[in-house]
């Protein structure tokens, strides 16, 4: 009959995808992407129903609904995606006081990081034009969320001044991703100073927080698998004292002790030290070949045929030594910008 023809379509489809999601790296990537993006819109959603109809009102706190149905529902997990925490015992400290969290911003999967360790009384700063993503806007206002508009500064200004005001008065800690986008390399961006800013201006600590580069997932090369992602936080950064002139200074140390992490280093400097070294090697094998053959060359006749006629070269050290420093060059470029 009908039903269980139904039954049996939906059987085969299913048994289908599942042999795609793990025969296809491709359709892995997508399946996972449709599925996050399906959580998000749904927590966001009944996370903002629930707060409409019993807080009622934006608050800082209010990311506990939400954060609560990311954990409960265990999207990272299902994901494939699994978290180890360095430095929990310093999220403690947030508890005392108003802090400024920055840390490092790979992909839209950060969210399900920062939930797993989201600090009470925090809200985070985001682009201006997340407030039009449909449920996911409306629930990010209810938390409070500090959309910054960075294609004006007048009113990017005008919200970093309502920001420092709000952190005196209510005591919140602000989430800022300082390098402005997102960035899938393994080295940091250049900070943006605007968290720097607010947190000379209203004198409280910076705690730095470093996510482990997303080995498992590569958007260029459509790449989705399961990995575990390390999230060290740091000690505090204080403020006390500092201006308006000490930001950039600020800015460039926490960007050293967030590089300094074990596995955020630089893999294009990494690339660059070792052919270098392959380079200074190859360079000084042709320096001691180049001096076997002027030995060569000063004890015996060097006789090369090109097709025919016969050239002695005899003594004629300077086309050795041409020869020998092209093939160093050649190697050396090859190596370099290969």
């Amino acid at each position: 009959n009908r039903s269980s023809d139904l039954l049996f379509e939906a059987a085969s489809l299913f048994l289908l995808l599942l042999f795609l999601f793990y025969a296809s790296q491709r359709v892995r990537y997508l399946l996972k992407h449709v599925a996050f993006l399906a959580c998000v819109l749904t927590i966001s959603f009944w996370g903002t129903v629930y707060c409409i109809l019993f807080v009622r009102r934006p608050d800082a706190n209010n990311h506990l609904v939400f954060q609560w149905m990311v954990l409960k529902l265990r999207v990272a997990g299902a994901l494939g995606i699994s978290y180890a925490l360095d430095g929990a015992e310093i999220l403690q400290k947030t508890t005392a006081g108003p802090h400024i969290l920055v840390s490092n911003h790979q992909s839209s999967l950060d969210v399900l990081g920062m939930f797993t360790i989201w600090p009470n009384n925090t809200v985070s700063m985001a682009k201006k034009s997340l407030q039009y993503i449909p449920m996911f806007g409306s629930g990010a206002k209810l938390c409070k969320t500090v959309f910054i508009d960075r294609l004006n500064r007048d009113k990017a200004r005008e919200v970093m001044d309502d920001a420092v005001a709000t952190i005196k008065r209510e005591k919140t800690s602000v989430w800022v991703f300082p390098e402005g986008t997102r960035n899938r390399e393994s080295d940091l961006l250049p900070f943006k100073k605007g968290a720097f800013h607010l947190a000379v201006q209203a004198q409280i600590p910076i705690i730095p927080v470093v996510f482990s580069p997303y080995s498992f997932y590569d958007k260029k090369q459509m790449k989705f698998d399961t990995g575990t992602v390390k999230i060290t936080v740091l000690e505090p950064v204080p403020t006390a004292g500092l201006t308006a002139d000490d930001v950039a200074d600020l800015s460039v140390r926490v960007r050293d002790l967030m590089l300094a992490v074990e596995g955020r280093r630089s893999e294009r400097r990494r690339r660059w030290k070792t052919r270098l070294i392959v380079v200074l090697f190859s360079n000084l094998t042709c320096q001691c070949t180049l001096q076997f053959s002027l030995l060569y060359c000063n004890l015996f006749v060097v006789i090369i045929r090109i097709d025919g006629p016969v050239f002695e070269l005899g003594r004629n050290r300077v086309v050795v030594s041409v020869v020998f420093q092209l093939e160093r060059s050649r190697i050396a470029f090859s190596l370099l910008f290969r």
